[in-house]
C-alpha cells in the first residue's frame, strides 16, 4: 500500500510541485476518511442486526471507494477532455 502512495506523490514531484502534491494527497485522504465515516454512520443508522450492519458497511464502503476513485479519475481526464472539446469548435 505504501508504494502506491509513494508513486502518487512522485507523480507530482516534477518542477517543484511538491506543495501541490502534498495538498492533493491530504485532500484525497480527507475525502476518503469522510466518505468512509459517512458509510459507517449510514450502515449503523439503517441496520438492526449485526450481520445486516456488516453487509451495509461493506456495500456502503464499496460505494464510497468508487465515488472517491471516480473523483480522482475525473480530475485527470478533465483537461484532455476540455482540450478535445475546444478543438471541435
Amino acid at each position: 500500500m505504501a508504494i502506491y502512495i509513494k508513486s502518487l506523490f512522485q507523480m507530482f514531484s516534477v518542477a517543484g510541485l511538491d506543495g501541490i502534491s502534498r495538498a492533493l494527497g491530504w485532500a484525497i485522504l480527507l475525502a476518503l476518511g469522510l466518505v468512509m465515516l459517512a458509510a459507517a454512520l449510514s450502515a449503523w443508522a439503517t441496520s438492526t442486526f449485526a450481520k445486516e450492519f456488516f453487509l451495509h458497511l461493506i456495500f456502503n464502503s464499496a460505494q464510497a471507494l468508487g465515488l472517491v476513485i471516480a473523483l480522482i479519475v475525473s480530475t485527470y481526464i478533465f483537461a484532455p477532455t476540455s482540450i478535445l472539446y475546444g478543438l471541435l469548435f
